[in-house]
């Protein structure tokens, strides 16, 4: 306790903060929560105490606070003031609610390996921010991390390496010893244990390995009853495994932590960042991230089959008759994927490789799969040639094939049989269990034909391509009404069409709404049909808990689906904050989809809005690294950048997401707020005026002049834009509580009052 009373604080800090209660005491200094007069919010006071008030004890105290002071990153907590109180220094920090990884710890006694991984991964990118600082913390440990929802905040650097050396802190529920070593024993590495002045960021990767090592097991990896036993442990003992105390840690995620516990710096990862990058990567089941360029996907063991459909080629010599071709490879790999007995890579990772002149087992690495089907389509009047070969991409060696010359009509019969025939070939034994069997009998070959058109269309995404897919898919519900596969991708191209601004939201996503439901009523068993459904909720309705169930149930219709895994990460859980859901779930839609550039660009959108800069910045560097005229890779790449303040990149990677964009209305809105970090107002006020322009002729969002305008600093503009953005329900709302780009609107009560509008605050 401190020897200041309540009440003498009170008195003493009379018209800035009142003290509530005492919330915490250490060595050295008192935490109480206190109310901001000023600002009426509820912060924390650390208040020196009395009895450490000397040169050295108070020379230290202000060391902290100009450390902290330093740093500014959303896993490190903050300073928000400082001052003096009776003589006694103090700073003010946010008042987090929650508690202590250590209490957690002590409560739970270890926590599930992917939450482990999540909370080390942040403190490891908030270790990376620092260092970058030139700060070392000296004391991670688990009292010093807190637990704020579902994310971890690194607090007190006390003992950081900018300090002298002063002797070590006593910590109640850790081993602590007098000496020039500072920080914890427990948790320190063997070089910081023996008081090596010269340390650097290795050692706090050792001391989150030892944190990480106390999530997973429950206990501490160098335990000991004493220091000196504990001490040696460090020197002599093996490094211990996790694994082989707690069998569900993954062999690959063992061995990143004993890589971070090896004893010689040297041996440990160079690195925060690469700490952080591997943990990631052993949690997804691979040994490394995304590779630059040629991406290789961990291939499972074979306990179920694993394929690839590649896309057939076209020999009839008719460019425009590619949809069919294209439209029967496609059929077949739904078929296949609707299958529980085998793996099936998703349709653009297979479709990446049309032109490709690799070898089979390079693909089969690439996609992370066993078996390759490929296969050609000629068409010639009414008649119809289809040959198929099933290839071990392992060995090269053809394991089967087939080849079918029947009327164009007979189409669907000839899907059926190369399914059976592959499921046959792979020993796949229960041919009739299918995830959800369509309750709708196989359309006219003219529906069919125009369905293809369609489909084929509106996989192209512009907005004249996709104008041409809904006059197909109506006319193939001309022909037959009653074919609920039409219905679900007319949805499908209404709700792209809205998400993506080629037109205002309020214009067509009440009309996939009433399409996704006509498919519905005709076929409860269509997954795609659920995704639309669950955006429309999401985007129309703002109803984020029916859009989760719905996109839950697409799911467990079809696990192999990928844009359902995408939707509910993106669309429902992201919007609310729900970070490591969401990146799991994006995790799931790129393990059956790896080479998709959209999922990857996703993924780089999730961990920015989860404020994961570092690895945000490494997954959209490599994404525009592999698909440089990819313009959703340059971005989300320039708001990263933007971010964390590398303004001029950020203007770059701005500058080609706008060209590749044909200059979108967000891709500009993003400029102009990369021109105006930059100090480029001139610039940014052009586009902002362009954008007010374009408005006046075509449909452009609200707000993307909202975000420009808050870019510019016009608080008020930028809110009654927003106010517009929420009548015509503007997509880009969905990330309103999570995107970087909002912060400077969020302390106003008009912004709150949005948030509550859009369900994403409480009333």
């Amino acid at each position: 306790m401190t020897d200041l009373s309540i009440p003498d604080l009170n008195l003493a800090l009379s018209g800035r903060y009142v003290v509530e209660r005492e919330i915490a005491t250490g060595g050295m200094a008192t935490v109480y929560l206190v109310l901001d007069e000023k600002h009426q919010r509820r912060v924390a006071l650390k208040v020196m105490k009395t009895a450490v008030a000397d040169g050295a004890g108070t020379s230290r105290f202000l060391r902290e606070v100009g450390v902290t002071a330093r740093l500014a990153h959303p896993h490190i907590l903050p300073l928000l003031d400082s001052g003096d109180v009776l003589g006694l220094p103090y700073y003010a920090m946010p008042f987090v609610e929650g508690e202590t990884l250590r209490e957690r710890i002590t409560r739970e006694g270890r926590l599930s390996v992917a939450e482990a991984v999540h909370l080390a991964a942040e403190v490891a990118d908030a270790l990376a921010y620092a260092h970058a600082q030139g700060i070392i913390h000296r004391d991670i440990k688990p009292a010093n991390i807190l637990l704020s929802g579902r994310h971890a905040i690194v607090a007190d650097f006390g003992v950081a390496k900018a300090l002298s050396p002063l002797p070590v802190e006593t910590d109640v529920d850790d081993i602590t010893r007098e000496g020039n070593a500072v920080g914890t024993i427990a948790y320190m590495s063997p070089e910081q244990a023996v008081g090596e002045p010269n340390l650097d960021g290795r050692s706090d990767l050792f001391s989150l390995g030892i944190v990480l090592f106390e999530m997973l097991v429950g206990e501490k990896a160098f335990g000991g009853t004493t220091v000196q036993e504990q001490m040696a442990r460090r020197f002599t003992g093996v490094v211990p495994s996790a694994r082989a105390r707690r069998v569900e840690v993954p062999q690959e995620l063992d061995v990143v932590l004993r890589k971070a516990l090896a004893r010689d710096p040297v041996d440990r990862y160079a690195t925060a960042g690469e700490f952080e990058s591997a943990l990631l990567a052993a949690l997804r089941g691979a040994t490394a991230p995304f590779a630059t360029g040629a991406i290789h996907v961990a291939r499972a063991p074979e306990e179920v089959p694993s394929i690839a459909v590649l896309p057939f080629r076209n020999l009839g010599g008719d460019v425009d008759s590619t949809y069919l071709s294209d439209g029967i490879t496609e059929e077949i790999l739904t078929q296949l994927s609707l299958r529980r007995t085998m793996r099936v890579c998703a349709r653009h990772s297979s479709f990446a490789f049309r032109e490709a002149t690799d070898d089979v087992q390079t693909i089969g690495s690439r996609l992370g799969v066993r078996h390759l089907l490929t296969g050609s389509v000629r068409r010639a009047g009414e008649r119809l040639r289809v040959t198929a070969q099933l290839v071990d991409a392992s060995t090269g060696f053809q394991g089967w094939s087939g080849r079918y010359d029947r009327a164009v009509a007979d189409v669907f019969a000839i899907q059926d049989e190369i399914g059976a025939a592959i499921a046959h070939a792979l020993n796949v034994t229960l041919l009739g269990e299918l995830s959800a069997p369509s309750q709708v009998a196989a359309p006219r070959i003219e529906v069919y034909d125009a369905v293809l058109k369609a489909r084929h269309a509106w996989n192209q995404r512009t907005d004249q391509a996709m104008q041409g897919a809904i006059d197909a898919y109506r006319e193939a519900l001309r022909l037959d009404p009653e074919y609920a596969p039409a219905w679900a991708g007319l949805a499908q191209v209404y709700v792209t069409r809205g998400v993506y601004g080629h037109v205002a939201p309020r214009e067509v996503l009440p009309l996939a709404r009433q399409a996704a439901g006509e498919a519905l009523r005709r076929d409860p068993s269509l997954a795609e049909a659920r995704v639309a459904l669950g955006q429309v909720e999401a985007v129309d309705a703002w109803q984020w808990d029916a859009a989760e169930a719905t996109f839950r149930q697409a799911i467990a219709l079809n696990p192999l689906l990928p844009a359902a895994h995408q939707g509910l990460a993106i669309m429902s859980l992201t919007p609310r904050g729900r970070h490591a859901e969401a990146r799991e779930s994006i995790e799931r839609a790129l393990a059956i989809d790896p080479l998709s550039p959209v999922l990857r660009a996703t993924l780089a959108s999730l961990l920015l809005y989860g404020r994961q800069f570092g690895e945000a910045l490494r997954v959209a560097g490599q994404l525009v690294e592999a698909e440089p005229g990819f313009g959703l890779a340059h971005f989300f790449l320039a708001q990263v950048l933007t971010a964390t303040g590398d303004h001029a990149a950020a203007v770059a990677h701005a500058e080609s997401a706008v060209q590749a964009s044909r200059r979108s209305g967000e891709a500009l809105a993003v400029l102009a707020c990369a021109q105006a970090a930059a100090g480029a107002r001139d610039s940014a006020e052009r586009i902002h005026q362009e954008l007010e322009g374009r408005s006046r002729d075509t449909y452009t969002s609200h707000a993307h002049r909202a975000v420009v305008a808050a870019a510019l600093g016009r608080t008020e503009s930028a809110l009654d834009l927003l106010d517009a953005a929420a009548a015509e329900h503007a997509p880009d709302l969905l990330w309103l509580g999570v995107r970087p780009a909002w912060d400077t609107l969020r302390p106003h009560p008009r912004f709150t009052a949005l948030l509550q509008r859009l369900h994403l605050a409480p009333a």
